[in-house]
């Protein structure tokens, strides 16, 4: 099983860094989500990236390989700021937990796409999407902008993730 490492980059710089990793040889991706928006009575999805300035990359190679490389990339490339690890511990990949978990909301393109619920007595009941399941990781929905806030792992720290959640309906 292939590693996902996380790295941070400069604002803007994500999908320039991505295209530089795939022509070395790394398969990196931009995680994204779909969002709903409604303008003028018409309902849009638009793509836009799950994590601001970061960068997955899915890789065999050991943590020091992949330092080591980063390295020789940082003098090449503008933008690589650093890899995210977890505070006490050497290795930068995330755990197994965090990438099954990434593994399972995310699409074979590497999109979290829109789930469909609904609310009965305060409880979230997803029942379309890949927040089937995951309902207790949601901490607050917006049913006017069709989001939900989640708590996500990655090395260790919890991070908020908006996504895409549409309430059809309140019992």
């Amino acid at each position: 099983m292939s590693h996902w490492y996380v790295l941070f980059v400069r604002g803007g710089y994500e999908q320039e860094i991505n295209e530089f990793f795939n022509l070395e040889g790394l398969a990196s991706f931009i995680p994204k989500k779909d969002e709903i928006f409604i303008w003028q009575g018409k309902k849009f999805i638009v793509q836009k990236p799950l994590y601001k300035n970061y960068l997955f990359i899915e890789s065999d190679l050991s943590q020091l390989q992949l330092s080591q490389l980063l390295k020789s990339f940082k003098q090449r490339k503008e933008g690589i700021i650093k890899l995210l690890a977890y505070e006490d511990e050497e290795t930068p990949a995330l755990s197994q937990e965090e990438q099954r978990f990434l593994e399972r909301l995310l699409n074979k393109n590497k999109v979290l796409e829109t789930s469909i619920g609904y609310i009965e007595n305060d409880i979230v009941v997803i029942t379309e999407g890949p927040l089937v399941g995951f309902e207790s990781s949601i901490t607050k929905i917006d049913r006017h902008k069709r989001r939900a806030t989640l708590n996500v792992d990655i090395c260790g720290r919890l991070t908020e993730v908006n996504v895409s959640l549409e309430i059809l309906k309140k019992i």
